[in-house]
């Protein structure tokens, strides 16, 4: 399934065009929506058994659906998870594995480990991509990414789906390729990156953190991921050499961000082994 989400440019007739080739492909065009609705439009689309999600400028392995299919068939497992490559624009590689050996989660104590994972960035667990969903599963608990979310909607909806799994699948062998655009629309300024990012760690928190209120690892977990969705506002906004506000004006209303209840609060919780050096000195 391709999803055009209002391209402007020849990605729609290219799409169909690949579609007149191939028989198994089908295009669904829409108005631009944004990311979460153009992937529910995907899963609501699909009369197959399981769900995958690749972006458009990604690419895959030859064998990942058939090791992960593999997998979630002989485990009995709703998700699998793999690891994958990060590929940079100069050429250059990297393997980004959470864990070096294969695992299954079934224990409400493994699941809640995991969750506290996934919401650490770092970890690679959290994209909706390199993960494999029997549709049937996502149905049952009406599962979707939330439409109100632009950013870090792959986050919330990770965590929707570890929460309701009986059994989840962790395989350490990279079978997808990330691509690392430094003009991707993550990094792009926007005058309403600040909104947007508050807004995606609000709705998570509001079920999170009445959930796993009594545990620590997961709440810790949860604010660290606050302050890196602070961090990426730090800059992708407030400090973006396109944001054209005098410096001494720049750090008054980062100041002024920082003093947000969900930022403060975050704040006091701050434990930096949950990030690398690069990131924990910012």
């Amino acid at each position: 399934l391709l999803i055009d989400d209002g391209s402007k440019d020849d990605v729609a007739k290219n799409c169909d065009y690949i579609a007149q080739s191939d028989k198994r492909i089908r295009v669904y065009h829409q108005e631009n929506k944004g990311v979460s609705a153009a992937r529910n439009t995907g899963i609501e689309s699909s009369t197959g058994g399981y769900i995958m999600f690749v972006d458009a400028d990604d690419t895959i392995e030859k064998n990942m659906c058939s090791e992960m299919l593999g997998f979630l068939n002989k485990e009995s497992a709703e998700v699998v998870i793999s690891g994958y490559f990060r590929d940079y624009m100069n050429g250059k590689s990297e393997k980004v594995v959470w864990n070096n050996e294969t695992i299954v989660f079934k224990q409400k104590s493994e699941k809640k480990s995991l969750i506290s994972n996934m919401l650490q960035p770092e970890k690679g667990l959290a994209f909706c991509w390199c993960k494999c969903y029997r549709k049937d599963f996502l149905d049952t608990h009406a599962l979707r990414l939330d439409p109100r979310l632009s950013m870090g909607e792959d986050v919330e909806f990770s965590y929707r789906v570890l929460k309701c799994a009986d059994c989840i699948g962790y395989m350490p062998q990279p079978f997808y390729h990330y691509y690392f655009n430094e003009k991707s629309a993550v990094r792009a300024f926007k005058e309403s990156t600040v909104d947007d990012y508050i807004k995606s760690v609000q709705i998570l928190g509001e079920d999170l953190l009445e959930s796993y209120k009594y545990d620590k690892e997961v709440c810790q977990s949860y604010y660290s991921l606050v302050l890196y969705h602070l961090l990426l506002t730090m800059i992708n906004y407030s400090f973006h050499p396109q944001n054209l506000d005098k410096r001494r004006e720049k750090i008054k209303k980062f100041r002024e961000l920082c003093c947000h209840p969900i930022y403060k609060r975050a704040l006091c919780h701050v434990n930096y082994r949950c990030f690398s050096i690069t990131r924990a000195i910012p």
